[in-house]
């Protein structure tokens, strides 16, 4: 969540996203994140800390599943 993104500005998701029948995914609200002047490009976003922990987690959690 980036706090200065209008198209982020919403910060809690899961009410307009609810999981899919029989998924067992729920969607949480990540660390708040700065994404400079363009928060649209990928490069921000998969540059930050925050992010890689996430990639990292979900992965985690899909080899543990195997």
């Amino acid at each position: 969540m980036d706090r200065d993104d209008l198209v982020s500005a919403r910060i809690k998701f899961a009410e307009l996203f609810p999981a899919a029948v029989g998924s067992a995914v729920v969607l949480v609200t990540a660390p708040p994140v700065g994404n400079g002047s363009t928060p649209h490009e990928a490069t921000h976003h998969l540059t930050k800390p925050a992010t890689g922990r996430i990639v990292s987690d979900v992965l985690d959690s899909a080899v543990a599943e195997t």
